[in-house]
């Protein structure tokens, strides 16, 4: 009977302290909280890690999209005032017969009644500069436009004033110079009406040009 109980007293006593001593192994409740956060915080900078690449190519994607759709719409508006100073050079030199003759605007625009849009520039400069001769109709890039014949007073050089509504292709034309078979080119815009002014290079100066 005596060993009997020895055998369940070091059993129970083995028992114990198995016990106390894994007891004493574990972590206490702070330091496992501490763990668990620091686990969290690392998975969270793996996640962002992840995440930040695929932002920056989203975003330099995006820029580069933009680029391309800015330069093309910009070659797009040079091709139109490419157009234009190339059709307003052929119609000038062409020098086509006037359709009425007069040294006043309101005269030429009553007569070509079909045009909308006042033909008569508002720079005071280029109006005493260039005296009008008459004018006729005309169309640059297929919208109809007053063609009108000018004439320099420095230099009595006859040239050619263009006014078409800015619509259709012509509505991103701003401003441009060109200068195409000896024939300087300038256009401005006003309001929304498109004036061009070809003239002969040197007739007067282009370094002195109207610029309007």
């Amino acid at each position: 009977m005596k060993d009997n109980e020895f055998g369940i007293n070091n059993e129970q006593e083995l028992a114990l302290g198995l016990k106390s001593f894994y007891y004493t192994k574990s972590l206490p409740a702070a330091r496992v909280d501490f763990l668990l956060q620091a686990k969290n915080r690392s998975a969270q900078s793996n996640q962002q890690w992840r995440i930040t690449p695929l932002m920056q190519i989203a975003t330099l994607t995006a820029a580069i999209v933009i680029f391309f759709l800015v330069a093309a719409r910009e070659e797009h508006r040079k091709s139109i005032e490419r157009a234009v100073c190339a059709e307003v050079v052929m119609n000038h030199l062409k020098d086509s017969p006037l359709e009425v003759i007069s040294s006043h605007y309101s005269e030429v625009q009553s007569a070509l009644g079909r045009l909308d849009f006042s033909i008569m520039p508002a720079n005071s400069m280029l109006l005493e500069t260039y005296q009008l001769m008459g004018g006729r109709y005309c169309s640059i890039q297929g919208v109809p436009a007053a063609q009108l014949r000018v004439r320099d007073v420095r230099s009595a050089k006859e040239c050619t004033l263009y006014a078409v509504k800015a619509a259709g292709k012509l509505r991103d034309v701003i401003a441009s110079v060109e200068s195409m078979d000896g024939i300087r080119v300038e256009i401005w815009r006003q309001d929304n009406v498109l004036f061009a002014l070809a003239e002969r290079k040197g007739d007067p100066d282009p370094a002195n040009g109207p610029g309007y």
